[in-house]
């Protein structure tokens, strides 16, 4: 974070705020959370996360400091869906109207 980004104060530290108002803890947060779940990922399922990479979705998905810093932190493709605030809701649609699709996204098989 550079110098000219803002601090405010909250309980007992600073906290320094990105330019469109996200607190660049929950950034790294953010950051950290993936990439523990990619490390959980079976082995067998990692090239495919590797080849590829993640696509982002829910109203975090707009933040474009999110997602470069994903790209940095994971080394990995990172795309952001199409209208991402409504991905998730468009996805889970398909998946009541077609169940056989769920099939292949349990990590234990």
């Amino acid at each position: 974070m550079d110098s000219s980004s803002p601090r405010y104060p909250v309980g007992d530290r600073a906290v320094t705020l990105t330019p469109v108002g996200v607190p660049s803890y929950a950034l790294d947060g953010v950051v950290e959370m993936t990439a523990r779940l990619l490390r959980r990922l079976p082995v067998r399922l990692r090239p495919a996360a590797r080849d590829g990479g993640l696509l982002l979705t829910g109203g975090g998905a707009l933040q474009p400091r999110l997602t470069r810093r994903l790209r940095e932190a994971l080394r990995l493709p990172v795309e952001v869906a199409p209208e991402p605030a409504h991905a998730t809701v468009r996805g889970l649609t398909r998946l009541c109207l077609q169940p056989s699709l769920a099939g292949g996204l349990a990590a234990g098989r």
